[in-house]
């Protein structure tokens, strides 16, 4: 008969008798076999059947109107014709978190 060089066969043999010595023991002891018996309860909750809401933060937003935006530029020293040029632009802000729990914050500005 061949021999396992890595001895694994017997290892496995050695833990397999340990594992039927533990079982004999327990169905003899009275108590662990109607500990084992009992039926444990189960916790039940609704949350866990319920579909997960995404964040309300994350999504995409647009910006539609602003408020004395012209007046801002104008003191940031923009001209009128890069002040028409950002006030017709589109701007639109993506929020998303990642897998790994970091957001994600990203500015599409559109120039007409």
């Amino acid at each position: 008969m061949p021999q396992c060089l890595t001895g694994c066969a017997h290892t496995y043999k050695e833990a397999r008798e340990a594992q039927k010595e533990r079982e004999k023991e327990r169905n003899e002891d009275p108590d662990i076999m109607k500990s084992m018996n009992e039926r444990k309860p189960n916790s039940f909750c609704l949350s866990k059947l319920a579909v997960a809401l995404p964040d309300p933060l994350e999504g995409t937003f647009r910006q539609f109107q602003s408020h004395n935006y012209e007046k801002y530029l104008e003191m940031l020293g923009a001209g009128p014709m890069s002040i028409n040029m950002i006030i017709r632009a589109n701007m639109v802000l993506k929020i998303n978190q990642e897998i790994d729990k970091r957001w994600r914050f990203v500015y599409e500005t559109t120039i007409k």
